[in-house]
């Protein structure tokens, strides 16, 4: 399975080498990815500075925890959890609703440094 493949409805659960991706409950594929916490010091100095210049280093919006680096093709991959996403735009008078405005801005400004945002339910 390519990450292009995966759809916003589709559930993921990110494990320390890879990503198992879910459609109506059955195992559809399997992404063989690297957590950046789980990554060899030596590599992981490589995708630091990217890391701290986009944002997610550090960043209260974006879980280091969904952010997966694929070594053979040198990205960067964030996965956006939406869980939930359509209660709050249906819902705009509440203060969550401002935090999803400020959520939608980073990970759309997170493209122009070369990540790959996939949108989905992260499990």
């Amino acid at each position: 399975m390519k990450l292009e493949d995966i759809i916003s409805t589709d559930d993921v659960r990110i494990s320390a080498n890879t990503v198992t991706v879910k459609r109506n409950g059955k195992t559809c594929g399997i992404v063989r990815l690297t957590r950046f916490k789980n990554l060899q010091p030596n590599k992981a100095s490589d995708y630091f500075k990217l890391l701290r210049d986009s944002g997610l280093w550090g960043s209260r919006i974006a879980k280091i925890d969904n952010v997966c680096i694929d070594d053979f093709e040198k990205k960067v991959v964030v996965f956006r959890n939406i869980h939930g996403n359509d209660y709050w735009r249906a819902h705009p008078k509440l203060d969550d609703y401002q935090k999803l405005i400020k959520s939608d801005e980073f990970y759309s400004s997170l493209k122009k440094y070369g990540v790959l945002v996939i949108e989905c339910n992260v499990l």
